[in-house]
């Protein structure tokens, strides 16, 4: 039986509500916006254990207004529910539009005081015990264009969208499994493009907060992403590639990434330049753990990704549609880096890599440089290249690439290595040397598959450094790089 609530409470009298429903969860929600915002409602009353808000207006001291038509209040036993439909929130800056269907909350006390000021969150451990979740149906919104351009609004919408989290634990140590699934996804640009998604969950366990971290380093901090049918899409709506179905994930011990950690924090307001991808990197010395990933079925239409100019070419070398397939792992302890990893591409070629690594870091001095006067060179990775070993075999890539160039791969070395030997007299050897392993190994990859490269780097120098110190002095080559060109025979 339906019953209005005539009271007004104290609480919601001073926030302004216009009519009031004195429920226990009513008082619950007013308690949870004390020193974060204010509310008011149109009508409230209470059927059974649900207590049901109209025409609610939600004012955050941030300036943020949440407008919602219907939201309704219940309690399982041990979790505080909460639906609200029609839900629109203020535009601000770029923002013109945000809006959902509907939002599904359920969690506790501390989670419902959290969800108002979500990003000062920075200790997961006062939610020890309830899991919590908030669901939303039918969300969209609106980018502004920018100002002066000739591009169209944008817009995203997604028929759902789940953010999930649950700390294990004490209140004083404790881990937060954190999780978001969304499904319908499609993003359409400015400039007609779209990106599309069927599916994506994403999966992470971090340390609840610092001191969670100190009580326990080596605690493991894990990332694990899964999509299917994901595509991006061109104006008018061709595919330019496409992903029947992806995944990635990483497991790594929490103490080792904290550099990494702390960089992020102290520079997440700012602009993420090359530089600051250096400086990452050179964080990770002391990162232990794990990575695999794997994409099946991955789709590039060549006339929707390459400049107009080159597509003639590669629909000549029938590239108009490539189809490719690849998994790989990379194990990292504390410096030591293995890596392996599988390729294959429909119609053109099948290869595989294994690489003994060792971690090195770019130099200050480099990452400066760098920022006052970007060189490409200076990104390549500063790793030691104990090992490599690269298998490869042929399903047509030299016929393609012989159809794009319009000869045949092998002569087009040849004709390379006569042109840049006579340009360089002094350093002709070595140019002969290795345009002749390069036509070696597509050769054997073409007749005799597969071919198998192996290579090594001067111990002393990373690979960074030696591709530098080879543009500056060619000689050196065969003198940094051990390398070999053959059949593989075992």
């Amino acid at each position: 039986m339906q019953r209005y609530i005539t009271g007004i409470s104290l609480a919601a009298a001073l926030l302004g509500s216009t009519s009031a429903s004195a429920g226990p969860l009513t008082d619950v929600l007013l308690t949870s916006l004390e020193g974060k915002g204010e509310i008011s409602w149109s009508e409230g009353y209470q059927q059974g254990t649900t207590e049901t808000l109209k025409d609610v207006v939600l004012r955050l001291e941030d300036g943020r207004r949440v407008d919602i038509s219907l939201f309704e209040m219940d309690f399982d036993g041990t979790a505080i529910l909460f639906d609200a439909e029609n839900v629109r929130i203020n535009p601000e800056g770029e923002i013109l539009l945000l809006r959902a269907d509907t939002v599904k909350f359920k969690g506790g006390r501390a989670h419902l005081s959290a969800l108002w000021d979500f990003d000062m969150v920075t200790d997961a451990c006062p939610f020890v015990g309830v899991p919590a979740s908030v669901e939303v149906g039918g969300f969209g919104m609106i980018i502004a264009a920018p100002e002066g351009s000739r591009d169209d609004n944008s817009t995203y919408r997604a028929s759902r969208m789940e953010l999930r989290q649950h700390s294990k634990g004490t209140p004083s140590a404790c881990s937060a499994d954190i999780g978001f699934t969304m499904q319908g996804y499609q993003a359409v640009g400015g400039d007609g493009s779209s990106t599309v998604s069927s599916f994506l969950d994403v999966e992470t366990t971090l340390p609840g907060s610092l001191a969670s971290l100190a009580a326990d380093p080596e605690q493991l901090v894990s990332l694990n992403v899964e999509t299917s049918e994901a595509a991006n899409l061109i104006n008018g709506g061709a595919t330019a590639w496409a992903i029947d179905e992806g995944m990635f994930n990483a497991e790594f011990s929490a103490l080792g990434l904290v550099p990494a950690a702390t960089l992020t924090l102290r520079h997440r307001a700012d602009p993420k330049s090359s530089g600051y991808w250096m400086k990452i990197w050179n964080t990770l010395n002391a990162a232990t753990g794990e990575i695999n990933f794997d994409v099946d079925s991955m789709t590039v239409r060549s006339a929707n990704v390459l400049p107009p100019q080159s597509v003639a070419k590669f629909s000549e070398g029938g590239l108009t549609t490539v189809i490719l397939s690849g998994e790989g792992a990379v194990d990292m302890a504390a410096g030591d880096v293995l890596a392996e990893g599988d390729v294959s591409i429909t119609g053109l070629l099948s290869a595989s890599m294994t690489a003994d690594l060792r971690m090195g870091t770019f130099p200050e001095g480099a990452i400066a440089k760098h920022t006052r006067a970007p060189d490409p060179l200076d990104l390549i990775p500063p790793v030691y290249v104990n090992k490599l070993r690269y298998d490869q075999t042929d399903d047509g890539a030299i016929d393609a690439a012989a159809s794009i160039m319009g000869m045949p791969v092998t002569v087009l070395i040849n004709q390379i290595r006569e042109e840049k030997a006579a340009e360089n007299m002094s350093v002709s050897g070595v140019i002969r040397d290795v345009a002749t392993a390069a036509a070696n190994f597509a050769s054997i990859s073409y007749r005799q598959p597969p071919a198998r490269l192996d290579l090594s780097v001067d111990p002393e120098l990373d690979l960074r450094e030696a591709v530098i110190i080879s543009r500056s002095l060619p000689g050196e080559i065969l003198n940094i790089f051990d390398y070999s060109v053959g059949p593989v025979t075992e």
